[in-house]
């Protein structure tokens, strides 16, 4: 199944991996004063809980709809890094937890090469005016890198995980929103908003294409090959369309999303088509997760039947 994930460690690995961590609603409580490990671009860093209190969920467009929030201080850190956070992105201060910290480092020490595809995500910034010293020795720590997945999408992605692997279920089909319906909505959706930044088409098919091509190969999770078999024998018989993104959801082309930057750079593009692509990618996880009340529901998965455990 996922064999890439064995090099690297993501933060909703860990995240599947604390105590009583079942779906959203059994997470830890925090409190002020606490220590805890918070993840901040692709890191994590020790953080002190300077402040608690329910907020509106920043993810939520209905009023009323709140949830905790933490005021965070990263210790070594310059105040103005001090941020407000809802849970997912705060771990317990345990010695696991510690663990994972060393591994991420070792693992971003190791490959200085990756922090450059993470980078590729965002847009170049405008070339920075020559800086003064006492600029440069203001910050205790320079503005890490820019981040993969927003943290609502990182801990559906570990709910995800957790629903299959841990829970033995899988996506029921047919699926509310295709991966192909997700394109062409944001696509609509952006042609509606701005004139300014245009979307490219086939930047879009090219991510459908994307879709089509990998996931079979690099999208599934073990426990979800006999529902891949199903599939492909479907389309075979010409009961189902005969492209994956036409067939499968929002949770899968996260995972795409999530190895994206490794895919493109492993197909060797130049580097301004490749930049293109994460750029586009990138607004489309913040559609998504803008969205992801509507696209991602527990209600997406089921339990199978004991019939399917035989083509495991």
């Amino acid at each position: 199944g996922m064999s890439h994930a064995a090099g690297s460690l993501t933060f909703a690995e860990i995240v599947a991996q604390q105590p009583h961590n079942k779906g959203y609603s059994a997470s830890p409580v925090f409190t002020e004063g606490e220590k805890v490990y918070a993840f901040h671009q692709n890191m994590l860093y020790e953080a002190k809980i300077l402040k608690a209190e329910m907020r509106n969920k920043l993810s939520s467009t209905r009023l009323g709809d709140q949830e905790m929030h933490f005021f965070i201080h990263y210790q070594g850190w310059k105040p103005k890094w001090d941020e407000w956070v809802n849970d997912s992105r705060i771990l317990k201060y345990t010695d696991q937890n510690r663990e994972f910290q060393r591994q991420m480092r070792e693992m971003k020490n190791g490959k200085k090469r990756s922090t450059r595809k993470i980078r590729e995500l965002t847009p170049p910034p405008p070339p920075k005016k020559t800086r003064t010293i006492d600029q440069t020795t203001d910050d205790v720590i320079d503005a890490p890198e820019s981040l993969e997945l927003p943290f609502v999408l990182q801990r559906i992605l570990a709910d995800d995980y957790d629903c299959i692997n841990n829970l033995k279920q899988i996506i029921s089909m047919p699926v509310q929103t295709t991966v192909s319906e997700i394109l062409s909505k944001f696509a609509d959706e952006k042609l509606q908003k701005t004139k300014s930044n245009p979307i490219n088409i086939q930047i879009m098919l090219d991510i459908g294409e994307y879709f089509d091509r990998c996931l079979g190969t690099l999208l599934l999770y073990r426990f979800e090959r006999p529902q891949y078999q199903r599939v492909i024998a479907n389309m075979k018989d010409k009961k189902c369309p005969e492209k994956f993104s036409l067939i499968y959801g929002p949770q899968h082309l996260l995972r795409l999303f999530q190895l994206l930057p490794n895919i493109v750079e492993e197909a060797c593009l130049p580097a301004d088509s490749r930049n293109l692509i994460l750029f586009h990618v990138a607004e489309i996880l913040e559609y998504m997760e803008r969205n992801c009340g509507e696209l991602f529901s527990h209600k997406a998965y089921t339990t199978v039947s004991n019939d399917y455990y035989k083509d495991l």
